[in-house]
């Protein structure tokens, strides 16, 4: 994989680990699948998360006759 493609926009910079457990049940009526999947991701980006909403997305902005980007929705 090349490096351009590494560095694509709104790629994360982690990679979740995923792990597959199957297992038989006790009576041997079943089989148990088990995904496990473990990611582990910055501290700053649970804070942003948690804060609630941020500033709009350049799309939902429009502009007033006085050139003052006004938010547009709720």
């Amino acid at each position: 994989m090349s490096e351009a493609k590494d560095k694509r926009v709104g790629k994360p910079e982690w990679k979740p680990n995923v792990e597959f457990f199957t297992s038989l049940s006790a009576d041997g009526r079943f089989v148990i699948c088990k995904t496990v999947i473990t990611a582990i991701k910055p501290v700053g980006y649970f804070q942003k998360v948690m804060q609630g909403k941020t500033a709009p997305a350049p799309e939902q902005q429009t502009q007033t006759q006085d050139g003052q980007a006004e938010s547009v929705g709720s």
